[in-house]
């Protein structure tokens, strides 16, 4: 694990205080599949969802201390690397899914999350190895929220899917 040392000031201010970016309400589309044609579909994306979930948590959730007006990071650079690619993996898995009709809308979702995430996941590599404390704190503020809202909608996307299948 790779721990970088930033001082506290500077978080702040390119982090920058209030809400997250991309952290606003969630858009839920209606489920209008049938229960069987959710099951199916579930059982489709479930193994995918789960894998990416899995390698992107270990991403989202970063180790961050505050001691004396450095703020220290523990990141991981091989977990990074490894959500990365089961990111890009699943996308390409998502892509060769036809959802059932009524489910459409919900597919398009988690394609565009995984798609966002994958340029984020980029960036945040990119930044860790730079050591550079302000690229990688313009990453916490750009990328880290786009990486964490794929996760949200994993979670929504499976309990969506699994309240309509049952």
């Amino acid at each position: 694990m790779r721990k970088i040392t930033i001082p506290l000031i500077a978080v702040l201010l390119l982090v920058g205080c209030g809400q997250i970016p991309g952290s606003q309400g969630n858009n839920q589309p209606e489920i209008k599949a049938d229960k069987a044609a959710v099951r199916q579909y579930w059982n489709q994306v479930r193994p995918i969802l789960d894998d990416t979930a899995r390698d992107v948590a270990k991403v989202a959730d970063v180790n961050m201390k505050i001691k004396d007006g450095n703020v220290s990071v523990g990141i991981n650079p091989n977990a990074v690397q490894q959500a990365q690619r089961e990111t890009r993996q699943g996308l390409n898995q998502l892509k060769q899914i036809q959802p059932p009709k009524g489910l459409e809308q919900t597919h398009r979702r988690l394609i565009k999350a995984y798609s966002e995430a994958i340029p984020a996941l980029n960036n945040f590599i990119a930044a860790v190895q730079s050591g550079n404390a302000g690229q990688i704190a313009s990453s916490f503020r750009n990328d880290l929220p786009k990486i964490q809202n794929l996760l949200n909608e994993i979670q929504n996307v499976r309990q969506q899917l699994q309240q309509a299948s049952n």
